[in-house]
């Protein structure tokens, strides 16, 4: 018997046999606005995962998933639950019975169209042998290319498509209102993500130990500090006037920060920096062009003066340090 006989009636043999009555192919398509738009991406392939399925693209701002189509109502609950809104989600259903039977057809015809070669293989002379060769070779090729697309069609019916659009919730940078105390105005990311560094001059700041991975940019009239990646921090105090304790003042920078349409990213957080008192912090979610930055701002209290904390950069940077 000819060497390509027994591979090619095991590849027979072996040949993918699907059923087109489940043939049913889910596609889903969703734009979402979410607060944080890494943790929504992480969350949501995490789940995918976690049912049987996979992610095929994972990005900033898109994300696409094969989930089994058994899932699909539940898919819908947890999208509502990770975004802020659901702005457009659209599923449709393609029937792949026809393109299944048609593909199941020409496999067929090819592998007994290989098998009648097969048996010639053996009764031809050196130039028929070539011949049949190069044929079983094309036959061979056009079997595997079948059987692919049936595997295809088999992952088809058995995982949905879904692709994610992912944005932020904010489009536009907040607008200022002012607040009653003059010192809460100036706390703004616009002005310090661009304001300008190494600008020492008179006055005084306060000052913390420099964390690993930051370097001193200015002493006064702010303390402040930069990393590599261009995360920000920047102290500076004022005058407690009118005197109030800490949790006035933090309800009142936290209310105005909400008021000017920042989206909180957590719940009021501590954050120690050195052996003083902690600040009482809150991260926003802030999008600059096509990226998203995380703006930190805290505060506590010093003897008379309150030390006004900004810590900012873009969000998978300033996660490595904060």
């Amino acid at each position: 018997m000819n060497r390509y006989v027994l591979p090619a009636l095991l590849m027979i043999l072996a040949s993918p046999l699907l059923f087109a009555e489940d043939s049913l192919y889910h596609e889903i398509q969703a734009q979402l606005l979410v607060k944080d738009r890494q943790t929504a991406s992480e969350r949501i392939s995490d789940w995918a995962e976690s049912q049987g399925g996979y992610f095929t693209v994972r990005s900033l701002d898109r994300l696409t998933l094969r989930i089994p189509d058994t899932e699909l109502e539940e898919l819908k609950t947890l999208l509502e639950t990770e975004s802020e809104e659901i702005v457009s989600y659209s599923q449709n259903a393609f029937d792949l019975r026809e393109s299944i039977l048609t593909s199941q057809s020409y496999l067929e015809a090819r592998e007994e169209l290989l098998a009648r070669n097969l048996e010639y293989l053996d009764q031809s002379d050196l130039e028929g042998t070539l011949t049949l060769e190069m044929e079983i070779r094309r036959l061979m090729q056009e079997i595997d290319s079948l059987k692919g697309l049936l595997r295809k069609y088999e992952n088809d019916r058995n995982y949905a498509r879904v692709d994610l659009s992912i944005s932020f919730k904010n489009n536009t940078l907040p607008e200022g209102r002012p607040s009653r105390f003059d010192w809460i105005n100036s706390i703004d990311f616009s002005s310090f993500i661009n304001s300008p560094l190494q600008i020492s001059g008179g006055g005084r700041s306060p000052e913390l130990p420099i964390p690993d991975g930051f370097a001193l940019a200015d002493r006064k009239p702010w303390f402040q500090l930069l990393s590599p990646e261009g995360v920000r921090l920047r102290l500076r105090d004022v005058e407690n006037y009118p005197e109030q304790n800490k949790d006035f003042w933090t309800r009142a920078l936290f209310a105005h920060m909400e008021g000017l349409g920042y989206i909180a990213l957590d719940q009021e957080k501590t954050l120690s920096l050195d052996e003083g008192e902690s600040f009482s912090i809150r991260s926003w979610g802030v999008p600059l062009g096509r990226k998203d930055y995380i703006y930190m701002t805290g505060i506590r209290l010093k003897g008379s003066r309150i030390e006004i904390l900004e810590i900012t950069g873009e969000a998978e940077y300033l996660r490595n340090y904060f």
